[in-house]
């Protein structure tokens, strides 16, 4: 990876965000919740076929700024499918939003890596980093992608959109 640039992303207040988060950690749900509060869609991994979930992702963020998809609390699947499951709804909502793609932010290390393999995604250049271990990339297909660690908070200048 190359690092092109240091200054926050100019074109990230007109992308939707679709917050994808693999992590179960308190921060991850009290950031979830709390998008949930502002009026953010937040949906669970398992309520739905894979399509229909997706479909229904798919409408949110045609609406909402930011949307999010996550794990039940409680789930009697394996950590691997519960992460197969993230990563084929993340592509499924993705290929529906072809020519408008929206940011895609990216919680828990190996969520990111299934999404992006998911996605046949390589080879990324850093666009920016927020923090240490919170970057965002885009890949050579122009995928915007911001990834972190499960336990690391999101930088509220990311989530909270201050635009203008």
């Amino acid at each position: 990876m190359q690092v092109v640039a240091q200054t926050e992303p100019n074109d990230l207040c007109d992308r939707k965000i679709f917050l994808v988060c693999g992590s179960q950690s308190n921060n991850a749900r009290q950031i979830t919740e709390s998008l949930r509060e502002a009026g953010a869609s937040v949906f669970e991994t398992m309520t739905d076929s894979v399509e229909k979930s997706a479909k229904h992702i798919a409408a949110s963020l045609a609406q909402h700024s930011v949307t999010v998809l996550r794990h039940p609390r409680e789930a009697n699947d394996s950590p691997e499918e519960l992460t197969e499951r993230i990563a084929a709804i993340t592509s499924k909502v993705l290929s529906l939003h072809p020519k408008s793609p929206p940011h895609l932010c990216l919680e828990g290390g190996e969520t990111a890596a299934a999404v992006l393999q998911r996605l046949g995604e390589k080879k990324f250049q850093v666009n920016h980093e927020w923090e240490p271990g919170v970057v965002t990339l885009t890949s050579e297909r122009q995928l915007l992608a911001t990834v972190k660690p499960g336990s690391y908070p999101w930088p509220a200048k990311l989530l909270g959109r201050p635009c203008g």
